[in-house]
């Protein structure tokens, strides 16, 4: 060789340069011995694997190149033995390796019901020519699993919530049968962190019937009346005989910006136990109010602690019910029992989901009032008179008399009236003459004449008379 090398250069023709480095991986530069000899390395994504019986496993093999070492490279892979072995096969015969660009195939490990438990050795080999290597993973085949068995699940519909502090809002909670299970499932619920401060969760059913491959839902409800910003975590909890499952819903609580204002427009007691106030949401935040407690001069008290009351929309006006008594069985007495009772005075404090309290004070008045607004005459028999109730009680009118100037007298002494409540004008239509079929005449039948005034008594249903004069 060196002769050949010696004969060349002499011809000056060494110049050609054969770059014989690259050929040393190959067969010709093995032969001639320019290099290392071309190689190449296994490697395995995995050293041990477990398997149960009845299942099977994939081993990642990956082959690189050494030494500039392509070509074709047989792979097989076998498994040490035993009464039932496992199967492996792999996912091709052999691997085309180009330097540079590592090749990957797998190993299958298969077992069978009545594969034999046990350790394993799975040995896979590859081999080009002369060059051969192998690599070894540890196999373990375990018991299969326990069979699935009967079971339930929770679900919420939403896993998380949102509400700002002093709002309200409620999800829904399913329970589902698993593998067709059916029972009974008490069903808990927690929030945490708690404290005083913190957001009330509650069930509107704490136990379900599951039947089997079937649900059954209720719903939960989250308030946050007088709650601190933050974030939270609601966790129900569903037992059923040995088996038991939560799921977790996050809560957040927002703080609230703006202010509460209620104006009082209109109050009504209807009964001794039951009273009506229209309240005008002057703030900038929507108010529901939560619950309320009404005192009277004595210190007597009644409160109801867990109310659904208006949801009041900032502008929009709300009505409150209001109930003592025996006409709210959840109420709280505190004292003695009481009624409203004309000539008495009563506070009613309503409270809101942000824990602001607006407090209202009435006299009862068993006196009847009204004011006259205005009057309009439609025509020379009909006339309009628009009247409010300043007084504490309703109003029921029942007759009426309307006499002129000269004493002569329409009276109607069967008059279904209006009913006028506190606070409230209503139209009183008072007719005479051809238009008025059930009026008895004393004295010269006489119209509604422009220029001319005329006095209407009005007589309610507890025999007080109003007098109004009117001029047309």
């Amino acid at each position: 060789m060196s002769v050949l090398l010696t004969a060349l250069a002499g011809a000056g023709l060494l110049t050609v340069g054969f770059g014989l480095t690259p050929l040393s991986g190959s067969v010709f530069g093995s032969i001639l011995g320019l290099g290392p000899k071309g190689d190449f390395s296994l490697s395995s994504d995995s050293n041990s694997v477990i398997i149960q019986q009845g299942y099977s496993r994939s081993v990642s093999i990956t082959m690189a190149s050494l030494n500039h070492l392509s070509g074709d490279v047989s792979v097989t892979a076998a498994i040490t033995t035993s009464a039932n072995p496992p199967v492996v096969t792999t996912s091709q015969s052999s691997v085309k390796l180009t330097p540079g660009e590592p090749a990957s195939f797998s190993v299958t490990i298969v077992t069978t019901s009545s594969t034999t438990l046990g350790n394993y050795s799975l040995t896979v080999q590859g081999k080009a020519n002369a060059v051969s290597h192998s690599i070894t993973v540890s196999a373990r085949i375990d018991p299969p699993p326990p069979p699935p068995i009967p079971d339930f699940a929770l679900s919420s519909n939403l896993s998380s919530l949102t509400t700002t502090q002093g709002g309200s809002l409620s999800a829904a909670l399913t329970v589902s049968s698993i593998l067709s299970y059916s029972g009974n499932v008490a069903l808990t619920v927690n929030i945490f962190p708690s404290g005083i401060n913190t957001p009330s969760v509650s069930l509107n059913l704490t136990s379900l019937r599951l039947p089997a491959g079937g649900t059954n839902s209720t719903n939960y409800f989250v308030n946050a009346f007088n709650s601190t910003a933050g974030s939270y975590v609601i966790m129900i909890t569903g037992v059923s005989g040995p088996l038991s499952h939560n799921v977790q819903v996050s809560l957040s609580v927002t703080p609230v910006s703006g202010y509460e204002s209620l104006n009082l427009e209109y109050f009504n007691f209807n009964s001794p136990t039951s009273a009506t106030l229209n309240l005008r949401n002057t703030g900038t935040v929507t108010t529901s109010l939560v619950s309320y407690f009404v005192t009277d001069a004595s210190g007597d008290k009644y409160t109801l602690s867990n109310w659904s009351g208006p949801v009041i929309a900032p502008n929009a006006v709300g009505t409150a019910n209001i109930l003592i008594g025996a006409s709210c069985g959840s109420c709280v007495l505190s004292g003695s029992p009481f009624t409203f009772t004309d000539g008495n005075t009563y506070t009613i404090t309503l409270v809101t989901g942000y824990n602001n309290q607006f407090a209202y004070t009435f006299v009862l008045s068993a006196q009847e009032a009204l004011n006259l607004d205005s009057s309009s005459f439609a025509s020379g028999t009909n006339l309009t008179l628009y009247l409010r109730n300043t007084g504490g009680v309703s109003v029921q009118f029942i007759s009426y008399y309307v006499q002129d100037a000269s004493g002569n007298q329409y009276a109607q002494l069967s008059y279904s009236g209006p009913t006028i409540v506190p606070n409230q004008v209503v139209p009183v239509s008072v007719t005479i003459g051809s238009s008025c079929s059930g009026c008895t005449l004393s004295g010269t039948p006489f119209t509604f004449t422009a220029g001319y005034s005329y006095t209407i008594t009005l007589v309610t249903s507890r025999s007080n008379q109003f007098t109004f004069t009117v001029v047309r």
